[in-house]
C-alpha cells in the first residue's frame, strides 16, 4: 500500500517519504544484476541529490562569472543493473541579473537582462538553463599535461549525468552567458525519475539561493563584506598573474572574467584585464547577456564559409572521454582528435 506518496511533505529544509506493507522491498542480486523490488524503486523515485553551495561571502565558490557547486546524496545510492541511478539534471534559474552593490556610477548604469528574470520572463522556461555535459580544460595551453579543471556549459535542455561522482573531489565550474557579475540563481537537482517530464516533476532537490560577486573583484578583499569599493588594483594583479601563469595564481574560473568563451581551454588574456579595470572604474559590464532559447542557429553548419555575425566558429574534440568539448587543437582532446568547426550562436549552442 502507497501511503502519501514517496516525497511530497516538505519543509524546514527536510523531506518526508513513507510507504506502507512494500512488498519485497530490498535488493536480491545475482547473474551480474540487481533487482529492486518496492515502491522506493531507482526508476520509480531515488530522491534528488542535494546541491551544495558554500554562501560564505569569502568562499571560492562565489565568483564573478561561474557558478561553482557540488552534488551530495546520504545515504549513498544502491548500485543497479539499468546504471540510471545516481544520475540527475540540474537547472539553474535566473532570479536576479546584473544589480551592481554598491550601484555603478550614475553615467554607467548596468545593462538591463530584465527580460531573462523569473520576476518579468514570461514563460517560466525562459528564465531557467540546464547545466551542460562537463569537460575537462586546461589552466594552461602552454602545459597540455599540467593542471586541468573540470566545467560544464549551461544549455537550453536537460542533461542527466552522475553529478555526485563528479562533484566528489571537488566542486563543478558552472559557465555560461547567463552567469553574469552581481546576480542571483537558484539551483536544484532533478532526479533521474524526472527524465522527459520535468514540467511538474515533484522528485526535485530543494532549491539553494547562488550569487556571483562584483565584476572584476576576483580576490580579497571582496565586497560583500567589506564595506569598500570593489574591484581594486589587487584584483587587477591577480588577473594578470594568471595571465602571466605566476605561482600561485588564482584559476580560471575566477580569473576568466569574459563570459561564455567558445573555448573553454583559452588563457586569460588582455580582455579579462581589460574587464577587470573597467569594474576598478565603475563601468558598466561590456559584454552581452543570455541568449534566447532555442539557439537560432542550425547545428551542423560548416565553417567553410565564415559563419554569420554574430555567430562564432567551433571546433570539437571527436571521440574520447572529451567528446564535444571545445579544442584548439588535439593536446585538448584526450583519447581523440580535434575535428572540423561548426557554427555556433554566441552562446556556443546550435539547435539540431
Amino acid at each position: 500500500i502507497d501511503s502519501g506518496g514517496h516525497s511530497n511533505l516538505t519543509g524546514g529544509g527536510y523531506k518526508l517519504g513513507g510507504t506502507v506493507g512494500q512488498h519485497d522491498a530490498g535488493d536480491p542480486a545475482g547473474g551480474g544484476y540487481i533487482l529492486t523490488g518496492g515502491f522506493w524503486s531507482p526508476s520509480a523515485g531515488e530522491p534528488a541529490p542535494t546541491v551544495v553551495w558554500n554562501a560564505d561571502p569569502l568562499s571560492a565558490e562565489r565568483t564573478t562569472r561561474s557558478l561553482r557547486f557540488r552534488l551530495n546524496v546520504l545515504p549513498p545510492p544502491p548500485q543497479t543493473a539499468t546504471g540510471s541511478l545516481g544520475q540527475s539534471a540540474i537547472k539553474v534559474t535566473m532570479i536576479d541579473l546584473q544589480h551592481p552593490i554598491p550601484p555603478n556610477l550614475p553615467q554607467f548604469p548596468p545593462p538591463d537582462f530584465s527580460g531573462y528574470e523569473v520576476g518579468t520572463c514570461g514563460d517560466p522556461g525562459d528564465c531557467a538553463r540546464w547545466v551542460g555535459k562537463p569537460g575537462t580544460f586546461l589552466e594552461s595551453q602552454d602545459l597540455p599535461l599540467g593542471v586541468a579543471n573540470r566545467a560544464a556549459r549551461l544549455q537550453c535542455t536537460p542533461f542527466y549525468w552522475d553529478w555526485v561522482t563528479e562533484t566528489t573531489s571537488g566542486s563543478i565550474a558552472v559557465v555560461g552567458a547567463e552567469i553574469v557579475p552581481s546576480s542571483e540563481y537558484s539551483v536544484q537537482a532533478y532526479a533521474a525519475s524526472c527524465l522527459g517530464a520535468e514540467t511538474g516533476c515533484t522528485n526535485v532537490s530543494l532549491a539553494v539561493t547562488m550569487y556571483t560577486r562584483r565584476s572584476g573583484d576576483v580576490g580579497p578583499n571582496f565586497n560583500p563584506p567589506s564595506t569598500s569599493t570593489q574591484p581594486d588594483a589587487l584584483d587587477i594583479a591577480a588577473v594578470v598573474n594568471k595571465l602571466k601563469s605566476a605561482p600561485g595564481a588564482l584559476g580560471k574560473a575566477i580569473t576568466q572574467l569574459q563570459p561564455n568563451l567558445p573555448e573553454l581551454n583559452a588563457d586569460v588574456n588582455a580582455m579579462d584585464i581589460a574587464a577587470a579595470v573597467d569594474g576598478v572604474k565603475g563601468v558598466k559590464y561590456a559584454f552581452s547577456g543570455p541568449c534566447v532559447c532555442p539557439s537560432t542557429v542550425t547545428c551542423g553548419g560548416a565553417c567553410g564559409a565564415p559563419c554569420p555575425a554574430p555567430n562564432m566558429c567551433v571546433k570539437t574534440c571527436v571521440g574520447g572521454a572529451n567528446m564535444g568539448d571545445p579544442c584548439i587543437n588535439n593536446t585538448h582532446c584526450p583519447l581523440s582528435t580535434c575535428g572540423t568547426g561548426s557554427c555556433r550562436d554566441r552562446c556556443g549552442r546550435c539547435t539540431p
